[in-house]
């Protein structure tokens, strides 16, 4: 049967049967990519470590009559195995990565794998704020997919100064005020913080904390356009806000 190498993240993983799994990887190649890894649950395992989200890496995958590619063998470039010693990085990192499994297609985005690992990068090997990493790699997953945010300092309909009550159309993704009648009500942080990390560069984000406030609903926001959009529910965003009330 035909085998493959892809440059590839592994971003998901489920258990498939006693021993194997099923791991869904974001592949530079072809997008999103379901593969399956026989005897990895198995303590000595050889590809026990590609399993694992997070895991980059070179994956060598064999076709099958299935549909689900076996993984025959990885070549690791990074396991991000720093962001499994501090909690929050590695809720924020995995809320990024559920982000990416709801929203991503099986279609190739070499923009956005390269987007991918260096948000990791800068999440697992720098003091950036976990909290900033995690949205701007939120608006940037939107925007590389086809859902970019409008988020100017005036009504997306009829261009008013926006002031403390602001409001969110799903529909146009985008910011308005309440006179439009359209959208669902959003803090004011939440908005200013939208706006403010959506002009950042990753190089300023070193240097860059959020509110708690401003933090908690930006974030809240973009769990629910990607479940508008996607209809998929981030428990591992849930999870990385309980963490910080």
């Amino acid at each position: 049967m035909q085998t493959q190498i892809v440059h590839a993240i592994c971003i998901r993983a489920e258990d498939s049967g006693e021993n194997d799994k099923i791991c869904t990887l974001y592949t530079a190649q072809s997008g999103k990519k379901r593969v399956k890894l026989r005897g990895v649950k198995k303590a000595a395992a050889r590809l026990k470590y590609a399993a694992q989200p997070f895991c980059f890496g070179a994956y060598t995958l064999q076709e099958t009559k299935s549909g689900v590619a076996l993984v025959t063998g990885c070549t690791p470039y990074e396991s991000f195995f720093d962001l499994t010693a501090d909690p929050m990085r590695y809720y924020a990192g995995s809320c990024m990565l559920e982000s990416l499994s709801a929203i991503a297609t099986e279609v190739s985005n070499p923009a956005l794998f390269k987007y991918t690992v260096e948000c990791l990068s800068e999440l697992g090997f720098s003091e950036s704020d976990p909290n900033a990493v995690c949205l701007f790699y939120q608006l940037g997953l939107l925007r590389l997919c086809g859902y970019g945010i409008t988020a100017e300092d005036t009504c997306s309909y009829c261009h008013a100064p926006l002031d403390l009550t602001v409001r969110f159309y799903f529909d146009s993704l985008s910011f308005c005020c309440p006179l439009c009648g359209v959208g669902k009500h959003v803090d004011y942080d939440a908005y200013r913080t939208v706006r403010l990390v959506d002009t950042l560069s990753k190089e300023n984000l070193k240097n860059f904390k959020l509110s708690k406030d401003g933090a908690e609903g930006a974030l809240r926001l973009m769990g629910n356009i990607i479940y508008k959009i996607t209809g998929v529910t981030l428990r591992a965003l849930q999870t990385f806000l309980v963490m910080q009330a």
